[in-house]
């Protein structure tokens, strides 16, 4: 991961520093980017390229108050920090706090949910007006989505390197159907087919990961194959993208994997340490970090190849700590 830039000769910690990406999401007109260490987001037109921002989101001490979540729901952005959620609107530039220290954030058909410290659901006001708990707390709950009319928790089990996926109805919380599997518990994904479920197994030094196609209605095993370790995946028109990461310096890969069959289609180079990805306007989009240093750019992603946003020209003097 990228770390602040070092003292200039002045003795400002902050001195040259760059935007650089950690987040992405997409709304139905825009993709956004939300900054590694500072509450900013960034504006992307996914026909142009053209940036606005960047600006700040969130609430209290911006130093270091890096977000865990940025998800986009119809025309609305929300982030998950330490100590909170924000509902950002673009269109009116309307902003709310959601005081929940939560573990997870969702957004889909079911509307918005949190996973709170207790591993507890919680359904989160559309408008960013609170929150209401629902159902029963459970502290192995890794990870939440919201997909095909429910909400979906990953969850690690009793058993040394397994876990859970449980598909909950929103409006009780109770749990409506399960599936055990191998693997440690690493991310969910919702698509219009099935829900896909990375895992992570350690066999010696290597650590090997896998995505299992479950079916949405009957919660059951469809398919499973490998993909390498590295930034979480995503699902889009029945291809997975999923970021490829070495040690070494250089370009790393973002492999194209057949979602039905786990054929590889296709790998595409990329500039940098590929910090997110997230299916938007025009395709796939990815956020990348350089290697070494701060700074960073946005990605549209297509079997062909790349096309890169630089995003160096952001002014941060004003957004910078002092």
């Amino acid at each position: 991961m990228a770390q602040p830039a070092a003292t200039g000769p002045d003795g400002h910690y902050w001195a040259g520093y760059r935007f650089t990406p950690r987040l992405i999401a997409a709304t139905r007109s825009a993709v956004w980017v939300v900054e590694n260490h500072l509450p900013l987001v960034v504006r992307v037109d996914p026909m142009s390229g053209e940036l606005t921002g960047p600006r700040r989101v969130g609430h209290g001490d911006p130093a270091g108050r890096g977000a865990h979540d940025l998800l986009a729901h119809e025309d609305d952005i929300w982030i998950r920090w330490n100590d909170g959620i924000t509902r950002f609107r673009p269109a009116d530039g309307d902003e709310r706090w959601v005081d929940l220290s939560a573990a997870g954030l969702a957004v889909g058909d079911a509307g918005v949910w949190a996973l709170t410290g207790d591993g507890r659901l919680a359904r989160v006001d559309p408008s960013g007006m609170g929150f209401e708990p629902v159902g029963e707390p459970e502290v192995r709950r890794h990870s939440i989505a919201v997909g095909h009319g429910a909400v979906w928790a990953l969850t690690w089990t009793h058993v040394p390197g397994g876990s859970t996926v449980s598909r909950i109805d929103p409006g009780s919380g109770e749990v409506g159907a399960q599936l055990a599997m191998q693997g440690s518990p690493r991310q969910l994904m919702m698509a219009p087919d099935a829900v896909y479920v990375r895992v992570w197994r350690r066999d010696g030094e290597r650590v090997e990961e896998s995505v299992l196609r479950i079916g949405a209605r009957e919660v059951e095993l469809q398919a499973a194959f490998s993909v390498p370790p590295g930034a979480g995946s995503a699902v889009l028109d029945g291809v997975i993208w999923s970021p490829e990461h070495d040690e070494a310096e250089g370009p790393s890969a973002v492999r194209r994997i057949d979602a039905a069959s786990g054929e590889l289609l296709g790998s595409v180079s990329v500039p940098g340490w590929v910090t997110g990805v997230a299916p938007g306007p025009n395709g796939m989009w990815a956020c990348v970090e350089r290697r070494g240093g701060p700074g960073g750019c946005i990605l549209r992603l297509s079997e062909e190849g790349t096309s890169a946003i630089d995003l160096d020209a952001l002014d941060m003097a004003a957004h910078l700590p002092a």
